[in-house]
Formats: C-alpha cells, sequence, structure tokens
C-alpha cells in the first residue's frame, strides 16, 4: 500500500465529500487539475477510485479499505506520539540530581 501524499489527500478529500469532481479536488489541494488528472488516472488503475458519469469520482472498496488503514495508521501514531506523564518521560540531567527541564 504504497500511496503518495496528495493521493492520500484525495482519498480524505473524496470521502469526506463522498464523491468529487476535478474541480473540487483541485481547490481543496491547492493543486492544478492536470495534476489531479494524473494521480486520479493512476489511483484508478489501481483500483481506489472510480469514475461516475458526470466526472464525479468516489472510492471503491479497495479505495474505503485503504481509508480505513489510512485512519488506523493515524490514530496510532497519535498512540504512540501522545504525550507521556511527566514520571514516565525521558529527562535530561547535568549532574546527578540535576535535572535541566
Amino acid at each position: 500500500m504504497r500511496i503518495s501524499k496528495v493521493e492520500r489527500e484525495i482519498i480524505l478529500t473524496i470521502s469526506e465529500l463522498r464523491e468529487a469532481n476535478l474541480k473540487d479536488m483541485s481547490q481543496r489541494l491547492g493543486l492544478d487539475i492536470r495534476s489531479i488528472v494524473g494521480h486520479t488516472l493512476n489511483m484508478r488503475k489501481k483500483g481506489y477510485l472510480t469514475r461516475l458519469h458526470g466526472g464525479l469520482y468516489v472510492l471503491t472498496d479497495k479505495g474505503e479499505s485503504l481509508l480505513r488503514d489510512l485512519q488506523s495508521a493515524k490514530e496510532r501514531a497519535s498512540k504512540i506520539l501522545g504525550e507521556v506523564p511527566f514520571e514516565k518521560g525521558f529527562h535530561f540531567y547535568k549532574a546527578l540530581g540535576q535535572y535541566t527541564g
């Protein structure tokens, strides 16, 4: 599951809007429509998106699965990188008993 940062943002944008056209994605992500076209084409080839009549893009089942994986990874990262109580944290000392904090 290797996807680019832009592809991840496209997945999140379509998920939030439920369906999106190229203009929606371009405006949301601040990218040129030609760039979005390239990314969406690649994502369609990978099976993450499908294009509906009228130019709307939606997530496929594979895209929904990727979205769940992205959300799960974000939750795991938050858990790992979350705040640690002072007594469990790492602290620097100048000398024995002389905390630098």
